[in-house]
């Protein structure tokens, strides 16, 4: 019988093994789509433009391995995207389309721990910090062609933990995927210039707030 247990514990030891397959010294290059759950589709208390909402920011980062359990990876992003809302409005003074114009980046620094290597996954757990500066323009045009044009501002800081799935196709491409979830806080600036009224809309998250999916090409 102990004969029997040890067998089956080395054959466990054989399909999962302590931390993942890339060991210490890679270093390479991650590729990915992120999109966003909760935190950029909160709407601030009241009512103001809150944050803004993402259907997805392409991401490029690095990833380099101090070892064979923890790894650094800094990476960087960026959105845009233009919306116009057009009106059936017939009188002069009333608004005939909005159009809309929204930029944002993406700073963030994970530090990726692999915990346990799962056949053919390696699972890890990267605790992490994240920055995106934003803007967005508003050009709204009347029926009588006079136009005017807003700006607003943010940044919003966030920090989190990420649970992901490394997969090695290779020894050199790996593709993966990441959830996260943590705090995030953000302040929008209204163009007072327009409207000296307007305040700054300040809001505060706590739960899920980005997936991601990609792929890591590995230098060395």
């Amino acid at each position: 019988m102990k004969k029997i247990i040890f067998a089956s514990a080395l054959m466990l030891a054989a399909t999962t093994s302590s931390f993942g397959a890339v060991k210490a010294g890679k270093f390479g290059m991650d590729f990915s789509f992120a999109g966003s759950l909760g935190t950029w589709t909160t709407r601030s208390m009241n009512d103001g433009p809150g944050a803004p909402n993402f259907g997805g920011m392409p991401t490029v980062g690095l990833r380099y391995h101090l070892t064979d359990m923890i790894a650094i990876a800094p990476s960087v992003g960026f959105y845009t995207a233009t919306t116009t809302d057009n009106t059936n409005n017939t009188i002069a003074t009333q608004t005939k389309t909005t159009e809309v114009s929204r930029t944002a980046w993406g700073f963030g620094l994970e530090i990726p721990l692999y915990l346990v290597k799962l056949n053919a996954m390696d699972l890890y757990i990267a605790p992490g910090v994240g920055f995106a500066p934003t803007s967005a323009t508003t050009k709204t045009t009347r029926v009588d062609g006079l136009t005017t044009e807003g700006k607003s501002t943010g940044s919003y800081i966030s920090v989190f933990a990420a649970l992901g799935l490394q997969v090695p196709i290779n020894d050199q491409f790996h593709v993966f995927g990441k959830t996260t979830v943590g705090w995030a806080s953000g302040t929008t600036n209204p163009d007072t210039n327009s409207n000296p009224a307007d305040v700054d809309d300040k809001s505060t998250y706590f739960g899920l707030q980005s997936w991601a999916v990609g792929a890591i090409f590995y230098f060395n």
